[in-house]
Formats: structure tokens, C-alpha cells, sequence
């Protein structure tokens, strides 16, 4: 018993030995609440400390799990970490992951019909081309690296069932989950706002989205990394739904803030990329937009809109006015500095503003490009697959329309044999 609670818990200065009695305590929390010095606690506190001693174990199993593959690649790991041993491990585990993905590019293409032929043989048959078949199916698309990486060993079904949560009204949610649940909604609604997402209405695509840095409360920051509940959320991703989010080494700049939002918009399947101030025209192929550019621009705009105003006898609309006051006015005075606040205030009041000032200010800072959808969309095939045999409706082949004549009993066990 000594043995296996170190083993299991990772307990390694502290045991228990249990005597064979009705009344000592079998169950293994309240043993290491006992040797700990803390008594179970039902309040909010209580529960950040099961929380944080969770976390603690599960960092530290990663960390077993990570020395093992170290051995079984002919590494020895120190204490003293041997960098260049690190390195050279994750080189290697990059290489096998791009064979994977070579092989599963290789494999077979099956038809509608060699697909459901493979589902009726008691062989499992090509594994490669059965996988890639469904990665085809659920995007609707031919097979590419980056649809590899999204299907995620489908796991990207697991992520839409979040999505589906995140849609769901509030208070009846709330009725009917646990508490670890609601934090979990509650979390990603509250980072999600930040792009403008109407839950309600998630899967209609949104326009192109700008978020810069100054756009993210440090209240918010600070929640999620000084109060730790980035970590709470990375653990009930996994406890819930068995996903795995990557760590993330916050440091307090914008750049780390930034990236965090894009690794929780990825995680879910949206499209979101984070936009390098140095490198954003350049990808875009167009030549950068200095404020010497701008302002001749705006002196132009403002001309015109002024000849217009004149000849109509009426005053300048509220957009060419705004332009004007962000400016400093008709000397066009404003300094740089002076006129990026004032446009930062205009995004935040949400004015409409020309192109070219978006791209200035693109420019000038780093930012996040967020878009609702991914490029092709998921379809969800594996499960509307499913769904069909569990109802025991046929199977209908959409290129040679056959049908499926099988039992119940027969399509019962097509399932287990998915």
C-alpha cells in the first residue's frame, strides 16, 4: 500500500499505512488530506486547493511521462536538464510526426463504396486509408497537412462539442452541469467577447476581426495567470473533454497576450492567426503605410468630401468630421503618436474607419487577424455516420446510391467494429 501511494500519487516523503479495519479511511484524497494537514473543504477554497494539488500531480506525471520518452529514445535525463538532449528529442518527434503525415497523405483514397465494403469485413483492413477517408468526409475537401493537424486524431469532434456548449442559454445550462462546467463556459465566453461572438448565433461567419493588445484588459490577464486560472481551464479541458492545451510562458507583453488568445481561438477550431507588425505587409504583398502616406491620403479624402459638402449646400457627414478631429483638425496637425491614440479610440468606440487607417495601425503594432470558420468547414460526418446505424436508418452511397440492406443486429455490430 505504501508502495502503490507513492506510485499513484507521487507522494514521495509521505506514506499511509492502513490496517485492515472498517473504520480507517480507504478512500485516497481524504488519506492525502490527512497527510497534508487539511481536512476536506466543500467551499470555494476548498476547492482551488483539490484543484491546485491536481494540477501539481498532473505536472508532475507530465513531467514522468516526458523523462520516459527521453529513455525510450536512448536519452538520460538530469536534473541539470541537458538542453541540447531537449532539443534533439523534440527534432525528432517533429521528423516522425511529418512521416506520419506523409504516409497518411500517401494512403489510399477509398470511394464511398470501398468505405462501406471495409465496414462489413471482419479485417480492419488499411487503417491509413480508412482515416483519411473520414478526414475527407469531415471537411469535405481533398486531404492536406493543415486538415491533418485540424481532425487531430478526432479530436476536433470533442472541440466542436464545446462550441455546442458555448451556444447554449446560460441559465439552463447552469441548472443542469456542475460547477467545473460552468467555470469552463463562463472562461471561454468571457476570452471569446473579445472577438465580438454572439454564441447564440456562432455558426454565422463573421467579418474579419482586428484585436490589438491594448484591446485586452490586464484584469483579464491577470485573472487568468497571477489568479491561475489559465491552468484551471487547461485542466478541465482535459478532465471533461480529454483535450490537451499547451502551457503558455506569460511574461506581461503584448506579444504574450496576444498569442494566448490565438492558441484558445485555434484550439477551437476558429481562424485566427497572429499578425507580426514587422512582416504584416510584406505577407500581403503591398507596401507599407507610413503616417507621411496617411495623412496625404486623408488631405485628399477630406478635399473631396468638402467639394461634395459645397456642392450639395450641407455639412460633412460624422465619418469625414472624425477623420478631421483625428487629424488635429483642417492643418492636419497631429502628431503620429497623438493621431494612433486617437484612432485606438475610435476602434474602441467602434467608428467606422477608412482601410488604409486599419492597415496603418496594422503597421504600426502587432495584432490578431480572427475570422468565425476555418477554410473548408468541419461537417461532422464521422457523427451523422454514426447516428445513422445507431437509428438503424441505411446508408445510402452518394455516388452509386446503394443501400444498405443489413440488419439491426448487423449494424450493431458495424459500430463496435468503427
Amino acid at each position: 500500500m505504501r508502495q502503490a501511494i507513492r506510485r499513484v500519487r507521487n507522494a514521495d516523503r509521505y506514506y499511509a499505512y492502513i490496517l485492515n479495519k472498517k473504520s480507517y479511511v480507504r478512500n485516497i484524497d481524504e488519506i492525502l488530506d490527512m497527510v497534508h494537514g487539511e481536512q476536506p473543504e466543500n467551499s470555494f477554497d476548498g476547492m482551488k486547493k483539490r484543484k491546485e494539488r491536481q494540477r501539481a500531480v498532473s505536472q508532475f506525471n507530465r513531467k514522468l511521462n516526458f523523462v520516459a520518452h527521453l529513455e525510450d529514445c536512448g536519452w538520460r535525463y538530469q536534473e541539470s536538464d541537458d538542453v541540447a538532449n531537449v532539443k534533439e528529442y523534440f527534432q525528432q518527434m517533429q521528423n516522425v510526426r511529418k512521416e506520419k503525415e506523409e504516409e497518411l497523405l500517401q494512403a489510399k483514397t477509398l470511394t464511398d463504396k470501398e468505405f462501406f465494403d471495409v465496414l462489413h469485413d471482419s479485417d480492419f483492413g488499411d487503417e491509413l486509408a480508412k482515416k483519411k477517408y473520414l478526414i475527407v468526409k469531415s471537411f469535405e475537401a481533398p486531404i492536406t497537412k493543415k486538415l491533418i493537424q485540424r481532425y487531430a486524431n478526432g479530436d476536433i469532434e470533442r472541440k466542436y462539442e464545446i462550441r455546442d456548449a458555448l451556444a447554449q442559454n446560460i441559465e439552463s445550462f447552469c441548472k443542469r452541469e456542475g460547477a467545473d462546467d460552468i467555470f469552463l463556459i463562463n472562461s471561454l465566453r468571457r476570452l471569446f467577447s473579445y472577438f465580438c461572438i454572439d454564441f447564440e448565433r456562432m455558426n454565422v461567419p463573421h467579418k474579419t476581426i482586428y484585436l490589438w493588445a491594448y484591446q485586452i484588459d490586464d484584469e483579464v490577464m491577470k485573472w487568468l495567470f497571477e489568479e491561475r486560472n489559465a491552468e484551471a481551464l487547461t485542466f478541465h479541458l482535459n478532465s471533461k473533454y480529454g483535450l490537451s492545451l499547451s502551457a503558455t510562458n506569460y511574461k506581461g507583453r503584448d506579444e504574450d497576450k496576444l498569442k494566448f488568445f490565438v492558441k484558445i481561438a485555434e484550439f477551437l477550431d476558429f481562424d485566427c492567426k497572429y499578425k507580426d507588425k514587422n512582416y504584416v505587409a510584406e505577407d500581403e504583398k503591398r507596401q507599407k503605410c507610413t503616417y507621411s502616406v496617411l495623412k496625404k491620403h486623408a488631405k485628399a479624402w477630406h478635399k473631396e468630401a468638402k467639394k461634395n459638402a459645397d456642392k450639395f449646400k450641407r455639412e460633412l457627414n460624422e465619418r469625414d468630421l472624425d477623420l478631421l478631429t483625428r487629424f488635429g483638425g483642417d492643418t492636419f496637425s497631429a502628431s503620429c503618436d497623438e493621431y494612433i491614440e486617437k484612432l485606438k479610440s475610435a476602434i474602441s468606440l467602434n467608428k467606422k474607419l477608412r482601410r488604409l487607417e486599419i492597415d496603418f495601425l496594422r503597421d504600426q503594432e502587432s495584432h490578431i487577424e480572427f475570422r468565425n470558420f476555418q477554410t473548408p468547414q468541419y461537417t461532422r460526418f464521422l457523427t451523422q455516420f454514426i447516428r445513422a446505424y445507431l437509428n438503424d436508418i441505411d446508408l445510402i452511397d452518394t455516388s452509386s446510391k446503394i443501400k444498405n440492406e443489413k440488419t439491426h443486429s448487423s449494424s450493431q455490430q458495424q459500430i463496435w467494429d468503427i
